[in-house]
Parts: structure tokens; sequence; C-alpha cells
């Protein structure tokens, strides 16, 4: 895969990103919740813009998709690492079992066949969002449980700089 936009982000400048499904999360009545942490809100991530929003995407796409009532959260924060940026989305979906959760990043997997049935989808989402993750320089994470939604991270390389506050 090739990273073709290669352009300077600014953290705050993501806030947007959640836009992309708000109109989904009205219609199914759905809260979102939004963090920038404070000590990333002065950085610049130099990542490719249209690869990183395709990611946010599908992450919010997803627990939007899978939660039937309550909210969705997304926190932009430090890595584990200086070398990393954090986005984590949280949701309060139907979450999985740990059987599904061990397939749901192969191509063309879902929990199980009552997902495809119910919710859609090619089971193609996660393991494309991983790919681009990866080559970003980072990867994705995910925690969940049934009946308690999921918690995906995703952490990209920063190759980022610090502003001024006067920038």
């Amino acid at each position: 895969m090739i990273l073709e936009d290669m352009s300077l982000i600014r953290a705050t400048a993501l806030s947007h990103f959640p836009e992309l499904v708000r109109e989904r999360m009205r219609e199914h009545k759905l809260l979102l919740v939004q963090e920038i942490a404070e000590d990333v809100r002065n950085l610049v991530i130099l990542a490719d813009r249209r690869r990183l929003k395709q990611v946010l995407f599908n992450l919010l796409s997803n627990a939007v998709k899978f939660t039937e009532s309550g909210g969705v959260r997304i926190e932009i924060g430090p890595g584990q690492s200086q070398r990393t940026m954090r986005f984590r989305v949280l949701d309060t979906g139907i979450g999985m079992s740990p059987e599904q959760l061990s397939r749901v990043l192969s191509p063309f997997e879902q929990g199980d066949g009552s997902i495809t049935r119910k919710f859609g989808g090619t089971g193609l989402g996660l393991t494309i969002t991983q790919r681009i993750a990866r080559t970003l320089g980072g990867d994705i994470a995910i925690v969940s449980a049934p009946n308690a939604g999921t918690t995906v991270t995703l952490s990209v390389a920063r190759n980022l700089t610090k502003l001024s506050s006067a920038a």
C-alpha cells in the first residue's frame, strides 16, 4: 500500500472526523463524545490524510453500526511510546465474544453469520483498517465483550512536531 497524500495535520483539526458519521448517529439517537488530550493539542502529525480519514471513518462507522443505544466516544491522545499517537473509539454496542474477536481481523470474516444478516458488510473493513494502520507506522488493538461494547485503539507513527503556541 502506498501513502499518497502526505500532509501535516494538526491534532485539533482531527476533531472534524466524527462529522462523517454524525447523521447516522442522529438516526440511531446515539450520543457522540470526543476528547483530545491536552498534551497532543499542539502536535502536528505527518500522515496520509486520506488514509487516516478512511481508517477513522471505518472505526466510527462500525461503532455506530453495532451500537443500538448509548453512544460512541473518540479519544485522541499520546500513544504508548513517544513515537505514536493514539485514536481510541469506544462504543456501548453489542460487543464480541473472545471467539468472534479472534476472527474479526481475518479477511471476509465477521463475528458470525447472524452479524452479516443483521448488519451487512463484507468482513473486510477491519482487515483493511489494520493494513492501513500498519502502513501508517502503527496498528490496531481491539478489546470487547458481549453486550459490553467494543474499544478499538488505533496507533499511528507520530512523525510529528510540536507547534509553538503562536502558530
